[in-house]
Parts: structure tokens; sequence; C-alpha cells
């Protein structure tokens, strides 16, 4: 995270500060979540100033204590990436799990006008 976005999402922050490694790069996008960490789909921007909770939604895993990865098979790094942030196991930190059937998202993104 940069320095301004930690700033206006703490919790996050936070949260990453404490992954059970020594240092990693993941690929994420941030998004309004509600209490229970299922996003919040409504249009409202996620930059609104409100008392919205954020969470990171983590999707790739790019670096690890030192080592790239990227070489290896995507499903691999998703692996790893899912085992770290299960042992983090923090709410604001979301492992983003694939797609078995990507059909149903990408018509109900169609239909959105996504």
């Amino acid at each position: 995270m940069t320095s301004s976005s930690s700033r206006k999402r703490p919790g996050i922050r936070d949260a990453v500060l404490t992954l059970p490694c020594k240092s990693a790069i993941i690929d994420g996008e941030v998004a309004a979540c509600r209490k229970d960490g299922t996003p919040e789909i409504s249009g409202r921007s996620i930059a609104a100033p409100t008392a919205r909770r954020s969470c990171v939604w983590c999707f790739d895993l790019m670096a690890l204590n030192g080592v790239d990865p990227r070489l290896l098979p995507l499903v691999t790094r998703k692996q790893k990436l899912c085992v770290l942030l299960r042992r983090l196991d923090h709410p604001y930190v979301r492992y983003s799990e694939p797609f078995k059937n990507v059909e149903p998202l990408l018509s109900e993104c169609h239909r959105r006008g996504s």
C-alpha cells in the first residue's frame, strides 16, 4: 500500500503489517465491505468520505520472504497466498477464490454494464 492509501485505510494497513512472514508483495483490490466482510456492490465509491469499512481482496502472490514465485503456475501462487492469508485470518484481508465457472459472473457484469 502506498503511504496515502495506508493513511486512508488504517485497518487494512494494520492487518497487513501482521502477516505471518518477513515480507510479501500481494496483488489485490480494495473494496467497500459490509460488516460480515462481503463486498458492498452498490455503485458508491470506495473513496467517498464515509464510515464504510474497507477490505482488500487478494488474488495473487508476487513475492514472499524475498523469493519471486512469478515463474510458478498461478494455481501454485494462489495456494501459497491462501495458506498465508488463512494464517493471518483477518476480516480486512480477504482471499479471492478462483472462479470455477466465470460465465455467470461475466453475464452479471454485462447486465450491469461493467
